[in-house]
């Protein structure tokens, strides 16, 4: 779900307070809902900036992969991540350039999908159909982006609330939002000591007074255009797109069946005339046609093998099974008492599973259950052993395992018993 264009309207949304801004014109409006925004959005696309109170935002490092693997990755750690439950939320994933030999620095926000359905009715009755949702925490780093700076810290007033955005690398890596205090300084010098910083560059917008900061020139809201690959998304949200992109799919192979269908019947109706102007040639030509007729059948036959051939082929060209389908089912398999540490996946090569169980039993469990699986084979443990954490002894594990694709087993030739060599015959 990729944003192409730059929205007409963006906003910043938050339980107390709404702002909004007209790209093309500048004109900004601020209210207590979207009902009282003052700008004309009828007929308009939008991109809505969920406020930090409402928004989780976490970091972890996870291998490079894109798309579906890397949402997947997330749904695996997602409950030692977020207080909420994955059916109800919408979330983003983005990896950054901070890479170190555990991973990828990798920046997730999540929101709850009641808020952006909430957004989405009231922005609809206003007449805006096409909306995209952000954390608006990303602006920060968008803003001193278009300052050519990549790490620092910006506060910004938002109603009752003050905010602090933490950007590194230029990714905000910290989120917080506090109620006005009598002093922003000492916020400030908690939200980097949160991260382990203490001499990052302090930025303010002109909504917030803070002693000895950088004035942000920089409109936060209209910063919310520049951003890119922070589109937060539901599972749902999510599954309607691959439907889509497989219907598409399943056109383009109709189209093309369609054509080859009437490729045949060319070809067939060529053959025909052909054949039909033999017929009607004099008797000398008589055996010659009979002759074009049988090549002709041969050739049929020919053909239906090499379809046949083809059929056999097909499957071998094709996944068995999604990457993303076998690590689910991988989750789901493994019993409560044991803890995935690690899937490292790769096409047309055994998957490794590295975890933790608090008894041999679980794993031994574990084991049995994907051996039983139709989806793998080959299910083997490679090391398990004893550790402690703190006063609990747990056993760490890695094993391999084989994802089923779809390419028949060769079936086994029947060996044909000569007749001197069937059973009862005895010669002497």
């Amino acid at each position: 779900m990729k944003r192409q264009l730059k929205p007409d309207i963006v906003f910043s949304w938050s339980p107390s307070q709404v702002a909004a801004m007209e790209l093309s014109s500048g004109q900004k409006s601020v209210g207590a809902d979207f009902a009282s925004v003052s700008i004309i959005t009828a007929g308009k696309s939008a991109l809505v900036g969920i406020g930090r109170e409402r928004t989780f935002i976490k970091t972890v490092r996870l291998p490079k992969v894109s798309g579906d693997d890397l949402r997947q990755l997330v749904f695996v750690q997602w409950k030692s991540l977020f207080p909420i439950e994955e059916a109800d939320a919408a979330f983003c994933a983005h990896q950054t350039s901070d890479v170190t030999a555990d991973g990828i620095l990798t920046v997730v926000a999540a929101v709850r999908t009641t808020d952006l359905i909430e957004i989405r009715e009231q922005l609809a009755t206003r007449g805006i159909k096409q909306v995209h949702f952000v954390p608006m925490a990303v602006s920060a780093a968008a803003a001193l982006a278009s300052l050519g700076i990549t790490d620092g810290l910006v506060v910004d007033g938002n109603g009752s609330q003050t905010t602090f955005d933490l950007v590194s690398g230029g990714e905000t890596v910290l989120s917080r939002s506090v109620l006005h205090a009598e002093s922003a300084e000492i916020e400030a010098k908690r939200t980097l000591l949160a991260d382990g910083q203490s001499t990052a560059q302090v930025f303010a917008t002109s909504n917030v007074v803070f002693n000895g900061a950088q004035v942000l020139s920089a409109d936060l809201l209209s910063s919310l255009a520049d951003v890119t690959g922070h589109d937060l998304i539901s599972r749902q949200e999510q599954a309607a797109e691959l439907a889509g992109i497989s219907k598409k799919n399943n056109r383009l192979s109709i189209y093309f069946l369609i054509a080859a269908v009437l490729l045949l019947a060319v070809v067939l109706t060529q053959r025909f005339d052909e054949e039909q102007v033999v017929i009607q040639g004099e008797a000398k030509w008589a055996k010659r046609v009979a002759k074009a007729r049988s090549n002709r059948k041969i050739a049929e036959l020919e053909s239906k093998k090499q379809t046949d051939f083809t059929n056999l082929l097909d499957p071998a060209f094709e996944p068995g099974q999604r990457l993303s389908d076998a690590l689910g089912s991988i989750i789901v398999a493994a019993p409560a008492n044991i803890w995935l540490t690690g899937v490292n996946m790769d096409r047309g090569r055994p998957i490794q599973i590295r975890g933790t169980a608090m008894t041999n039993e679980a794993v031994t469990q574990f084991v049995n259950v994907l051996g039983a699986s139709d989806r793998f084979r080959d299910v083997q443990l490679v090391n398990a052993s004893l550790a402690k954490i703190e006063q609990t002894e747990v056993v760490n594990f890695t094993m391999n395992v084989t994802a089923v694709a779809n390419v028949p087993l060769p079936k086994p030739q029947k060996t044909k018993k000569s007749a001197g060599s069937s059973k009862g015959s005895d010669k002497s």
